[in-house]
This record gives C-alpha cells, structure tokens and sequence, in this order.
C-alpha cells in the first residue's frame, strides 16, 4: 500500500511540473472569436444585407465595452469540403470577456434593432442566405 502511494506521489509531482514548464514558453493574450461563412448559392445579395447589419450591432457591442474589435475578411482562394467565403472575427480581452458578452449582448442588439421581431428577421435572413463552416475561439499568445 505504501509503494502505491509513492508511486502516485512521484506523479502527481512529476505531473505538476511538466504542466507548469509547458506553461515557460509564452503568456496568453486576448481572446478572438472566429466565424467562417459559407454563401448559399443564389443567396449572395440577401447575405450581403444580412452582413450589412453586423458592423451596426458589433460596433454597439464594442461602444458598450462588451467587445474589443470586430473585423470581417473576404476567402480568396480556398477550395475544398470546409470552403468558407466570409470570415468574421471578434476579439476580447480575455476569456471573462467573452462570457461578459454573452450576457450582456441581448440588451445592446435590443437596441439596435428596435424590437424583437426586427432581431428575428434579422436573424431568419442570416440562416436563410449563409451557413456556418465553423466557429472556434482562439487565444493569442505571446513568446517569451
């Protein structure tokens, strides 16, 4: 029974450091939130309005300090099964911040949109014209 505990004791700190050094190579920076759009086909103008609301409601978000930045890219040259032609990215500070925007976008779209049912039709529109090939949060880092 006591070699048994040795034995978890020497992994258990064997464990801990190779965690901490795999942590000695960089420090984590912001948090980024990317989007890949894949365009139905026949659908761009629609879309396109779709997109139109984006920087409306994101600038909102970032006036209202919920967000840090937003910015949306064009594929130029991508082929394949995950084929996207627009990218949205949102960044934040941290990972507190993305869990601060969750809770508190409702009341800031709220606004820009005027009622619910604008916010649905809106919503509709987006799912109607695009479909999302992938969604992932990123962290940044920083070498040291």
């Amino acid at each position: 029974m006591r070699a048994i505990l040795r034995v978890l004791c020497v992994l258990a700190v064997v464990g801990t450091s190779t965690v901490a050094s795999s942590q000695q190579y960089y420090s984590n920076g912001g948090v980024r939130r990317v989007i890949k759009y894949r365009i139905l086909p026949g659908k761009t103008a629609d879309f396109y309005k779709w997109l139109g609301m984006a920087p409306k409601v994101l600038g909102a978000e970032k006036d209202a300090g919920l967000i840090q930045d937003f910015s949306l890219m064009h594929s130029t040259e991508f082929v394949g099964p995950d084929k996207y032609d627009v990218v949205l990215v949102i960044s934040y500070k941290d990972l507190a911040g993305v869990d601060a925007a969750a809770q508190g976008a409702a009341a800031v779209t709220d606004k820009v949109f005027g009622s619910p049912e604008n916010r649905a039709a809106w919503g509709k529109l987006g799912s109607d014209t695009s479909e999302v090939v992938s969604s992932e949060l990123v962290r940044e880092i920083h070498l040291k």
